[in-house]
């Protein structure tokens, strides 16, 4: 069989009857369907020109031409695979192509000639309109590529080279088109969106005005520099006869630069008096102005959308590359610039790619933590129907069981939204001016991007809208737009003015075409700066002043002006967006701006009911009302519920509405609206206290604010947001004494210590101790007046955590003692627990493991009585603490584990990074290697995944553990130094001593002498000041170590001496850590008697307790010292085993550096050979409380 197909030969359903013609890549062949009889074109590639790229190239073209159903574009069929070459069918042309009917018009008399050339560029700007507005791009529109059928009509052909947001079908740097009609840009590399076509369109035009090529050359090089740099010849110097627009339309849609050529197709269709007849005229019911000028944005916003839908297509819905096929789109430009509007073709783009479409538009930055991702859940649920997590129906559901008393954790919120999200499919999620928003909305944003589009690879766009930012002005959204804390860097958007060719074709949009037309384009494109909302409010006058006037019969208006009146003629340009809605305002009705003004007041939807409450109109006059206010575009309205919704379409709407509005009427409608809220939710006010509080607020009833505003507080610490809740709190104790006058003297007591306790509590979170002991000192004042015991309880257990904090154990334990009288006197176990749990702390501080035993086990007996989860992993973490410190490492895991599962199952973040690092430390003393390895990695990913930068230090800090252990010393002392600088931040002088303690041990096995030493020096300043783990004594062992290794034996005695004489804790994990770090100093000054004592001391301790890798690490110290050559076998050939058991769970190429790490080679494991010189460091810190 030939390699070209015979006639006779089968392809697919077809019967080939011969060759058609053949380009430089396929042949073109007519058949005939073998059922049908109905004869078609078959495109194939040619022999010789079958490779992947050339294969990819000719399917993406058949897949393009597929979706296309217009009579100006060639209709495929269907398509297969023939010997290995791919093949489509294609209707069958007669005709001739355009290059040689441009020839044969020459002979025509020029009006028939002119005539035919304006239809074709009518029907070819039609195919390409529609071809434009699905975001495909021909690039490579050329008279040989279009058919001249019989009838007349054309048909445009050829998408080899289509550039099509779904797929790249040319590679990087590849110049694309035929090069006597591409477009500069094609050439120069620069993006090419729409209007390159119409270059190429312009060129074809030109032929068949003038029966030649605009540019003709010997060379491609000289092609490409007449496209890029030579201006074109004006059709009418070769053919005078060619009407004047004929001559300026070709010269305009060969313009080098495309913000000088035709906005659109649709623009030159405008101007060809062809395009489609118009809507509503501007000012009337219906009107939106067109969006045009955007086409480089919306191309861009194609590209990235079908990136997102093809990758949504894939069975797993994640992307097979390296980098993220979702994506952060911010869209960003002054007021008016049609951010909105672009964020709006975003959604229509989407849909019709058939992805899920969600958007929201933030109110004000304090209203209820996550609100802006209320309708993000809601679609969520609708689309699903999946019964949402107990977090996120406490946080969004007004669910009667739901009050403010639920305990949500910000990662119990965060990961399961993002669980529904991803469960859900693709989707693009816009949020509108979302710098106004709530810290946790803008922290949530930031938690989805960083794991659904950064981590996961998951299909998901977040377009962003936001007003331009003043250079100086603190950006709230910094984060997420540079990529710092998404690690997915936004794609920016920044719109600018118009050009004046877009603000002509939005003139001509409505307006027939004259060049007056053209020159108030041009003057409206000056007067305001291409601003599209500014120039559309321009219209509005126009036509409400009769300078345009509407014709009937679908006709454009038309310019009531000569050249001078248009001259004359003053525009009353707006200075600003809020001058054009107080002019969109003005000629409303009364009862319209009424309820305008209702509706401002309110932060959320209002529905019929409220607006009857707080505008006193009858229903019949609030509904036309309503009706006025939807035909100005002015309010939304949505439907939630069952019931119909009403708000404000704009923030800045909402401004200038209440411009108008005296204090004291803004005073009363807050005050109604909140008592009509109130009575309304009943109950189930939890659910919106932070609307409650700030309507009362701002009604001037502190007496109802300050209460709600505590509430509101107290709802974000329970949500994590502590900062939030601070400022939440001071708005409470600034009205404090105004509400305390219409409250019972002993009732505003009770709110104030309230208020001081949750305070106390916030600010210590934040770390501002001295402030928060005076807030619960306040409190507890208060409280012991009030002779309220159960409040006293609470007040008397903060003061005591404050005390055991700064190590004031005493006074921690009297306040303690004071709090358990008062909940034991009540019998409230609940509020036993939490003191209780802080006598075992204080206890444990004190070295008394019996006492805070008992204390633990009491507390978790209330925790378990009771359900409460955070309790329970509390003292569950205790007693494991207890266990560890007795040495019974079997018992702490098992508590470690149990307040491990607690926490993950109940997302309690804060106290699972305090377990895991316990279970990290238990598994190190193990030689549970690669469970403690592992387990640093999940904490440290944890914290991140939040943004929780104490638990991401301390899961770096003991992960430095873990892998100077293994022998990845060089990136142990960076994980602990990337550590240090965290807590240098967070400013606690007991994890920076702790962190610091890790690096010097990486330091010392990096053999990092000097670093090292540096490092123990400014530990050692530290360790009167947060050692509660007993650090000290450790230290001055290993700078003793470094000095008898220096030589200096004086010094290295004496600080050896204060080693044993400082203070540490007696606890087995400790003892045999301190014990190991001297036998190596009296190792370094040559006394193997006392190394060897002591060395054999650890490991029975060790042995004991199951602490594997220290008793590995008493062996080779024991095999190192002693002079018998018995008991040194003995030693070697124990420790050896003990290493290559260790090593057995670690993948290959760490098992082979931790034996190398311990003296072994790994290539001959069965023999034991001399130590490395790398310092054998024993010391990490302890368990944390």
């Amino acid at each position: 069989m030939s390699a070209i197909p015979a006639a006779g030969e089968k392809i697919g359903p077809y019967v080939v009857i011969g060759e058609r013609g053949r380009g430089g890549m396929a042949l073109v062949l007519e058949a005939r369907h073998a059922e049908t009889g109905v004869h078609r074109a078959i495109k194939i590639l040619l022999p010789g020109r079958h490779t992947e790229a050339m294969d990819r190239r000719f399917q993406g073209e058949f897949r393009t031409l597929s979706r296309l159903d217009h009579p100006g574009v060639l209709k495929v069929f269907d398509g297969g695979i023939h010997e290995g070459r791919p093949w489509f069918a294609m209707e069958l042309l007669e005709g001739q192509v355009l290059k040689d009917v441009a020839l044969d018009w020459r002979s025509l008399p020029p009006a028939e000639r002119f005539r035919r050339a304006r239809k074709v560029l009518i029907e070819l700007a039609r195919a390409l309109e529609f071809i434009h507005a699905r975001g495909l791009v021909h690039r490579d529109v050329t008279p040989s590529n279009i058919m001249m059928l019989p009838d007349g009509h054309v048909r445009l052909m050829d998408f080899g080279v289509v550039k099509d947001p779904g797929e790249d079908l040319t590679t990087v740097g590849e110049v694309v088109g035929t090069v006597a009609y591409i477009a500069p840009e094609q050439i120069s590399g620069a993006e090419v969106d729409e209007r390159a076509d119409l270059y190429s369109l312009g060129a074809v035009f030109y032929l068949i005005l003038t029966g030649r090529r605009p540019f003709n050359a010997r060379s491609l090089a000289g092609y490409m520099d007449k496209h890029l740099n030579r201006p074109v010849r004006p059709p009418r110097e070769l053919v005078p006869t060619i009407p004047e627009l004929a001559d300026e339309v070709c010269l305009r849609l060969m313009a080098k630069n495309p913000a000088d050529r035709f906005a659109s197709a649709t623009h030159l269709l405008h101007v060809l008096h062809a395009s489609v007849p118009p809507g509503p005229a501007p000012g009337t019911p219906g009107w939106a102005p067109l969006l045009v000028g955007r086409a480089a944005e919306i191309a861009q916003l194609r590209s990235i959308i079908a990136r997102l839908a093809s990758a949504g297509s894939d069975d797993d819905g994640e992307a097979d590359s390296d980098g993220p096929v979702g994506s952060v789109l911010l869209i960003e430009g002054v007021d008016g610039m049609g951010r909105n509007r672009l964020a709006a073709e975003a959604s229509t783009i989407a849909r019709r790619r058939g992805l899920a479409v969600s958007r929201s538009r933030a109110q004000a930055p304090d209203q209820r933590a996550y609100a802006t991702y209320r309708r993000v859940f809601e679609d969520l649920v609708r689309e699903t129907h999946e019964a949402p997590a107990p977090a996120l129906a406490a946080t969004f559901a007004d669910d009667p069981g739901l009050g403010d008393d639920s305990r949500v954790e910000r990662y119990a919120v965060m990961s399961s939204l993002a669980g529904m999200l991803s469960r859900s499919g693709p989707r693009v999620l816009i949020l509108h001016e979302l710098q106004r928003s709530d810290r946790g909305s803008i922290e949530l944003t930031e938690y989805l991007v960083r794991n659904l589009v950064g981590a996961r690879k998951q299909p998901f766009l977040f377009v962003i809208t936001r007003p331009a930012r003043e250079p100086a002005a603190v950006d709230p959204l910094e984060g997420l737009i540079d990529g710092s804390t998404t690690n997915v860097p936004a794609v920016r958007l920044t719109l600018e003015g118009l050009s004046a060719a877009a603000v002509e074709e939005m003139l001509l949009g409505v307006c027939a075409d004259s060049p007056l037309v053209r020159t108030l384009a041009r003057r409206l494109h000056h007067d305001t700066s291409g601003n599209p909302f500014l120039v559309a409010e321009m219209f509005r006058h126009l036509f409400e002043s009769g300078h345009l006037a509407p014709r009937l019969g679908g006709h454009r208006a038309r310019l009531q002006l000569d050249a001078q009146q248009l001259a004359a003629l003053h525009f009353p340009i707006p200075s600003s967006l809020r001058e054009v809605l107080r002019e969109r305002m003005a000629p409303l009705s009364a009862e319209a701006r009424l309820t305008a003004q209702v509706l401002a007041i309110s932060r959320e939807q209002l529905d019929i009911e409220l607006l009857l409450l707080l505008s006193g109109l009858a229903e019949p006059a609030l509904l036309l009302a309503l009706d006025e206010l939807l035909d100005a575009r002015i309010v939304d309205e949505r439907r939630s519920n069952d019931r119909e919704m009403f708000a404000l379409v704009r923030n800045r709407v909402r401004e200038v509405v209440l411009d108008v509005v005296s204090d004291v009427q803004r005073s009363r409608w807050h005050h109604m609206l909140a008592d009509a809220l109130e009575l309304r939710y009943g109950r189930r006010t939890g659910t919106i206290v932070e609307l409650l509080a700030w309507h009362y607020e701002r009604g001037h009833h502190p007496a109802k604010a300050c209460p709600y505003l505590v509430r509101a507080g107290q709802k974000l610490v329970r949500r994590a947001f502590v900062t939030e809740a601070l400022e939440t709190f001071d708005r409470a104790l600034a009205i404090e004494p105004q509400a305390r006058r219409y409250h019972p003297l002993d009732t505003a007591d009770h709110t104030l210590a309230e208020l001081r306790l949750e305070r106390a509590q916030a600010l210590a979170h934040l770390g501002r101790w001295d402030e928060a002991g005076e807030d619960a000192a306040i409190a507890d004042a208060l409280a012991r007046d009030l002779g309220d015991r159960r409040l006293e309880a609470r007040t008397a257990t903060e003061l005591a955590v404050q005390a055991r904090r700064q190590q004031h154990l005493e006074l921690a334990e009297k306040h303690l003692r004071r709090a358990l009288d008062a909940a034991e006197a009540l019998g409230d176990k609940r509020l036993q627990t939490e003191a209780q749990y802080e006598y075992g702390a204080v206890q444990w501080s004190r070295g008394d493991l019996d006492a805070a035993r008992d204390y633990f086990v009491q507390a978790l007996s209330s925790s378990e009585a009771y359900q409460d989860e955070r309790s329970l992993a509390l003292g569950t973490n205790g007693l494991g603490l207890i266990s560890f410190c007795r040495g019974h490492s079997t018992d702490a895991r098992r508590y470690f584990e149990q307040s491990v599962d607690v926490c993950e199952k109940h997302s309690i973040i804060d106290r699972l990074t305090i377990s895991r690092i316990n279970l990290v430390e238990v598994h190190h003393l193990t030689g549970n290697l690669r469970k403690g390895l592992d387990l640093a990695d999940r904490t440290v990913s944890h914290a991140r995944e939040v943004d929780h930068r104490y638990g991401v230090a301390l899961g770096l800090r003991y992960r430095a553990l873990s892998l100077t252990d293994i022998g990845r010393v060089n990136e142990a002392a960076e994980n602990a130094r990337r550590a240090l600088r965290i807590q240098r931040e967070l400013g606690n002088p007991e994890d920076i001593l702790g962190t610091l303690t890790i690096l010097a041990r990486a330091y010392l096995a990096c053999t990092e002498r000097e670093a090292a030493s540096e490092t123990i020096e400014e530990a050692l300043t530290l360790v009167h000041h947060g050692d509660t783990e007993g650090f000290h004594p450790v230290l001055l062992a290993w700078k003793a170590r470094l000095l008898a290794i220096d030589g200096e034996v004086d010094a290295a005695q004496d600080c050896l001496v204060m080693a044993n004489q400082a203070q540490g804790r007696k606890y087995p994990h400790q003892q045999v850590r301190f014990k190991l770090n001297i036998a190596r100093v009296h190792e370094s000054l040559d006394e193997p008697e006392r190394a060897m004592a002591l060395a054999e001391e650890a490991l029975r301790q060790a042995d004991s307790c199951g602490y594997r890798f220290y008793a590995m690490r008493a062996r080779q110290i024991a095999a190192r010292v002693t002079p018998d050559e018995v008991v040194r076998g003995r030693h070697s050939r124990v420790a050896n085993a003990l290493a290559r058991s260790l090593a057995a769970s670690l993948p290959r190429e760490d098992a082979e550096l931790f034996l190398l790490h311990q003296g072994i080679q790994p290539r001959d494991r069965g023999r034991l050979s001399a130590p490395l010189s790398l310092p054998r460091v024993t010391l990490n810190p302890d368990g944390k409380l």
